[in-house]
């Protein structure tokens, strides 16, 4: 995490006890925002979401674009580091993944309210291929292109060509894969609103979006242009347009009937107050370690 403690082991300490209680306190004020939209507010997790319309085309060209911000300020500082291009291109799938819940707690999850760990993590695995795709093209291309304009551009262009290219082998891909595990899945035995038996894997398993934003905020913060606020928006920002969460719940509140649109804000905006809520406490930990030991100001 870029602890500098200049040699003192008991400074040294006292800093990773604070990153390990803010990342729990991180953790389960974030997760707890779901838990309560969900359970207490009786909001339903989306559907299936909207396939056309402007905000739709637009959310997707988002998604790219923050994507490839992603790729560039995470390789720029595993560059600094004395990361292999190769390395450093790989790592801003996993972290991301890893905040996306997508390497282990979403399958995990899947199996628990299934009982069936096999399939789940199977298809969690696979639905990552067209993302593992655009992350090799973007880390591609964020290596080579500096000015942010041209990176919006870019994006336009990875977009079109994994829209109008790639998807359908990939959906081919992806469908082999399923079709060959179809005799492991099993039906869902739980459903909301959900007792102990969910609610204790969640919240352990939501260990891996933790640590995943963590570690992207390592590489990424000092890398951002600006003052902590703008930084704060920024990395707010950033991370939202690639996760589908800026522009996403709009997009899905348009396209549902006219009476129930402010439900269905909710349900998808609900994973972006989450998420909000995660990169800014993870932020503020990072704040706040780095202030243990240093001299108070008069």
């Amino acid at each position: 995490m870029n602890i500098s403690t200049s040699g003192d082991p008991s400074l040294l300490r006292r800093r990773r006890f604070a990153y390990i209680i803010g990342a729990i306190i991180t953790g389960v004020i974030a997760l707890s925002i779901h838990v309560f939209v969900l359970s207490a507010l009786n909001i339903p997790t989306p559907q299936t979401g909207p396939s056309t319309g402007f905000l739709v085309w637009l959310d997707s060209i988002g998604r790219v674009f923050g994507i490839l911000l992603v790729c560039r300020y995470t390789m720029e500082g595993l560059w600094q580091r004395g990361w292999s291009v190769a390395k450093a291109s790989l790592a801003p799938f996993v972290l991301f993944a890893m905040f996306s819940e997508s390497l282990i707690r979403m399958p995990v999850m899947n199996g628990v309210v299934s009982e069936s760990l096999a399939y789940p993590l199977i298809a969690g695995w696979t639905s990552l291929l067209p993302l593992l795709v655009i992350f090799a093209i973007c880390a591609v291309v964020a290596a080579r292109i500096k000015d942010p304009r041209w990176l919006l551009v870019a994006a336009v262009a990875i977009w079109a060509w994994v829209k109008y290219v790639l998807a359908v082998p990939l959906k081919v891909l992806m469908a082999t894969i399923l079709s060959h595990a179809a005799t492991l899945a099993r039906p869902e035995i739980y459903s909301p609103p959900y007792d102990w038996h969910v609610y204790i894997p969640a919240y352990i398993t939501y260990a891996e979006p933790v640590i995943g934003v963590f570690l992207l905020l390592a590489l990424m913060w000092d890398r951002l242009p600006g003052r902590t606020a703008l930084r704060c928006a920024m990395m707010v920002l950033i991370l939202l347009l690639a996760k589908s969460l800026a522009i996403g719940p709009f997009a899905y509140a348009l396209s549902a009937p006219e009476g129930s649109r402010l439900v269905a804000l909710l349900s998808m905006g609900q994973f972006s107050l989450e998420m909000m809520a995660l990169i800014l406490l993870a932020i503020a930990t990072r704040m706040v370690v780095r202030s243990v030991g240093q001299p108070a100001r008069e």
